[in-house]
């Protein structure tokens, strides 16, 4: 079998992690073998890309402080799993994901052999901007034009910096088709090249609750839960709105995945698997969260749910992909902003609408990998 290699985010995040156990799922279904490329450098061309990556982050940020700024806000908003959760993250890789560390001249090698079929870039926000450079790995630079296939990675903010534009730019120009996770992203990209980009749901959402629930880990948690998943520490809203929940609701609060103070005061945490991820959701009797993906599961799982906008450690909002969601689902009003009023009847969810309109966009984005993915054979 040939292989398909796929450039994505997966690292111990349980959006991220899932994300990439989909796509790789749905690749597989197809006969092929999927591969998670990850980016090494020996020797010279270490030294040669470490040497340009850190001479254009200098130079960018001499003429836009700004980088220096965010650069900061970033590394010190950075946080570390506990122990025992990092671990779990680690088996998980070892057991689902074959993972290949490839230098770039590697790559360009490989790219141009009959062994790998396509190369996907996708999704999460693999196409990013708060970081300090710009991967060309990460828009399929390596690889021959034809065998470029997008799906639905991320910029995961609603505009780009001007001193980024022009990069972005020139790495989207060469691929034939574009899709994209948020409108948002649609709307960059055609105000940068004028081409239309499909926005395509997270590989996460391609798959039913059934699928999840056959690979879900079973927790034991024989007590009914309100489950608190913030990536961020959660604003005052937040604690807020965690607070009257669980007032009207009158069940334990558990918490994932780091532990923040204000939630050690109202529940307990809990460290799980990204298998056990799904179990915890799927059996929550209510979700609060800032976390895309979180909010994703909730919805595919019927799970009645609010979500908060992120407290994030740089000023790069990335709202835009929940937003995206949200209205993709007309789940607008599940949104809370500083402004939103508790009320007990906003406890109650009819998922209804929401079923319906996902399950066609689910179609649409399937029909659009497979297009894909059928299209190279007939470029070759």
């Amino acid at each position: 079998m040939k292989k398909i290699a796929i450039r994505t985010l997966y690292k111990n995040n349980y959006g991220s992690s899932l994300q990439a156990y989909a796509l790789i799922s749905l690749i597989k279904k197809q006969g092929f073998i999927p591969i998670i490329i990850e980016e090494k450098s020996n020797g010279l061309e270490k030294c040669v890309r470490k040497g340009f990556r850190g001479i254009n982050f200098i130079l960018t940020g001499l003429f836009h402080k700004d980088v220096f700024e965010q650069y900061k806000k970033i590394k010190t908003a950075n946080k570390t799993l506990p122990q025992k959760t990092l671990k779990l993250f680690n088996d998980f890789y070892v057991s689902n994901f074959k993972i290949e560390n490839m230098t770039y001249s590697q790559l360009k090698k490989i790219a141009k052999s009959d062994e790998y079929y396509a190369f996907v870039c996708g999704s999460d926000q693999i196409w990013g901007v708060s970081g300090p450079y710009i991967s060309p790995i990460n828009f399929l630079q390596f690889a021959p034009k034809y065998k470029r296939i997008t799906y639905a990675p991320s910029f995961g903010v609603s505009n780009i910096p001007k001193y980024r534009q022009k990069t972005i730019k020139r790495y989207l120009k060469d691929f034939n088709n574009i899709s994209i996770r948020e409108y948002e992203g649609a709307r960059i990209i055609k105000e940068l090249t004028g081409k239309d980009a499909f926005v395509a749901l997270d590989p996460t959402l391609l798959m039913e609750k059934n699928f999840w629930l056959k690979v879900a880990e079973k927790n034991n948690i024989n007590k009914p839960y309100i489950l608190c998943y913030f990536l961020n520490e959660p604003s005052s809203k937040a604690i807020e709105y965690v607070k009257m929940v669980k007032n009207e609701l009158q069940f334990d609060v558990l918490f994932l995945p780091y532990s923040y103070s204000q939630l050690q005061d109202l529940g307990e945490q809990i460290e799980v698997s990204p298998f056990g991820f799904l179990d915890l959701i799927n059996h929550a009797a209510f979700m609060l969260t800032d976390s895309f993906h979180g909010m994703a599961f909730a919805i595919n799982f019927n799970v009645p749910f609010f979500i908060f906008e992120r407290q994030y450690g740089h000023n790069f909002n990335q709202s835009s992909r929940i937003f995206s969601l949200l209205k993709i689902t007309k789940l607008q009003d599940r949104w809370i902003d500083e402004n939103r009023v508790f009320n007990k009847d906003m406890l109650n969810m009819d998922f209804s609408e929401a079923n319906y309109l996902l399950q066609i966009e689910r179609q649409k984005s399937y029909d659009y990998l497979m297009n894909s993915i059928k299209s190279i054979g007939a470029q070759k």
